[in-house]
């Protein structure tokens, strides 16, 4: 598990490394750069972008078209996104509610074990007293 700053809003969420382990809500954009009609072909490492659910509602629901290709495109895929589904807008309203409600697991996933460790008590040094 990670820490990734949103893309629009910059809040740190909890992202998960693999689908086994639930995260925050987030959408990840995921991009790479790969040439074409050169040879050898060469291909870029790819980077993660980061949306809350809260900030993927509101750039999805911006009906002004962003400027650039770029910004065009991943708004167009966070709308299809929105469209497909209504957890999105679920989730943001549950976190304008209760910005501290811990997110629920999907079925299947295992649950990070840092959660459940019991808080660390610190307690007062002791003081010998002749």
């Amino acid at each position: 598990m990670e820490i990734q700053p949103c893309v629009r809003c910059g809040r740190g969420l909890a992202v998960p490394a693999g689908i086994n382990q639930t995260g925050d809500a987030a959408v990840s954009v995921w991009v790479f750069a790969q040439s074409l009609g050169i040879r050898p072909r060469v291909k870029s490492p790819s980077q993660r972008g980061v949306f809350c659910a809260s900030c993927c509602v509101v750039v999805a629901s911006d009906m002004n078209t962003p400027q650039g290709a770029f910004n065009v495109m991943v708004w167009n895929m966070l709308r299809d996104l929105a469209k497909q589904t209504s957890a999105f807008h679920e989730i943001s309203r549950l976190h304008i509610i209760n910005p501290d409600a811990r997110p629920a697991l999907m079925p299947g996933s295992k649950p990070d074990a840092t959660l459940s460790l019991p808080a660390v008590v610190r307690e007062p040094p002791l003081r010998i007293t002749a």
